[in-house]
């Protein structure tokens, strides 16, 4: 992820989301990215995805759920559109027919 991208279109206007400059917190971001626990299709964005996980930022005090939206540039790259922290059963929920990974369910 670029710094510029990061800087102007991630936080942007959200300086509660400063603490995504810490490198430990980005190395976080990227993990979520390589193996989330959830992923769902975005109902509004065709081209849009949400990586969801419980994460562990170094500048919260406790663990707390993660929504990583990209948006696919072509079919082998995509990129960071928000990344929003929340809490379980706030704001950010999916329907069931949206899901496309849940790393609990994978079947060998």
């Amino acid at each position: 992820m670029y710094e510029n991208n990061l800087a102007l279109h991630v936080i942007g206007n959200h300086p509660d989301r400063d603490f995504l400059f810490n490198e430990s917190n980005l190395r976080i971001i990227a993990n979520v990215i390589e193996s989330p626990s959830l992923v769902y299709k975005d109902k509004s964005q065709d081209r849009r995805y949400n990586y969801i996980d419980m994460v562990q930022f170094s500048s919260f005090d406790n663990a707390i759920n993660v929504n990583i939206v990209t948006e696919a540039i072509n079919k082998d790259c995509a990129s960071i559109v928000t990344i929003i922290p929340f809490k379980a059963g706030g704001k950010t929920q999916f329907a069931k027919e949206d899901k496309v990974y849940d790393r609990h369910n994978v079947r060998s």
